[in-house]
């Protein structure tokens, strides 16, 4: 195949000094970025403590920030010291102090498009040319949604049967995990510097599918009690009925007949409505 070059980085060609509002930030955001692209790495020291207390492990870290370099252009990420006492291997120590504070875990926020681009590049997965075309593949195909305003990524419900029914399969299946597709990716860079063949890469790709085809194949029917699962109509015979803000009843947008318009208790589960003609 050809080899698809990745487009040149966007870098601004002169002042914008005349540009306001909303096009200077962005002349702001791509400026600062080819700058500190090309500024050399900040230069830092860390110091991790690791301490036994009563049985109970306990963890600090230490920062010496010694040069800022493109931090001093980049302002989106800072850096900021972290000043620890001085420990050598195996020292004991009495505490000044012991305090305990109540807290709680929550949940993760879902992603946005640039932690997701992250992650992406983290794992191996696309380059700067193919990881939008992979996000938008997702898209169009049904497994997410971007919500707006803060354009996060949401699971739809095929997403969510394809995955729940990988982990009901009684072997290993890895097709919803990352480094399938981080795997492809490195052949393809091997193709790319002769390592290896296109056709070894391709013969490579179509046996490890193979394998996972017949695998899922065999227990469909964990596919199939996923679906049940995700999909499962609610009951609603218990959700108090409910009229239009003028009093009627909904009609159907196809056959015109009237609707049942049930209302979900808080705290209850699944969908709500329904109706007839």
């Amino acid at each position: 195949g050809r080899e698809a070059r990745p487009p040149p980085p966007i870098h601004p060609l002169k002042s914008g000094a005349p540009l306001q509002g909303d096009e200077a930030r962005v002349y702001e955001l791509v400026t600062r970025r080819f700058l500190a692209c090309c500024a050399c790495d900040a230069l830092g020291f860390e110091t991790t403590v690791d301490i036994e207390m009563a049985g109970e492990q306990f963890s600090s870290r230490g920062l010496m920030v010694r040069e800022l370099n493109y931090l001093k252009v980049w302002k989106w990420e800072r850096w900021s010291a972290r000043k620890i006492p001085s420990y050598y291997l195996g020292e004991q120590f009495e505490p000044t102090a012991l305090h305990l504070h109540e807290g709680h875990t929550s949940p993760p926020s879902p992603l946005s498009e640039a932690e997701l681009i992250g992650m992406m590049d983290e794992q191996g997965i696309g380059t700067d040319a193919t990881i939008a075309q992979h996000i938008k593949k997702t898209l169009d195909r049904g497994y997410v949604e971007k919500r707006v305003p803060n354009n996060t990524f949401h699971p739809l419900p095929l997403s969510r049967i394809l995955l729940d029914s990988y982990t009901r399969m009684p072997q290993a299946f890895d097709l919803g995990v990352p480094h399938l597709r981080a795997e492809m990716e490195r052949d393809m860079g091997k193709v790319c510097s002769g390592q290896m063949t296109r056709q070894e890469c391709v013969d490579k790709t179509v046996d490890m599918m193979r394998g996972l085809y017949r695998h899922a194949s065999v227990n469909s029917r964990c596919l199939h009690a996923a679906a049940a699962a995700i999909l499962a109509r609610p009951d609603a015979s218990s959700w108090a009925p409910q009229r239009l803000s003028d009093g009627s009843r909904p009609s159907c947008g196809k056959c015109q007949g009237l609707m049942d318009l049930r209302v979900r208790p808080q705290g209850g589960g699944g969908g709500g409505g329904g109706g007839g003609g």
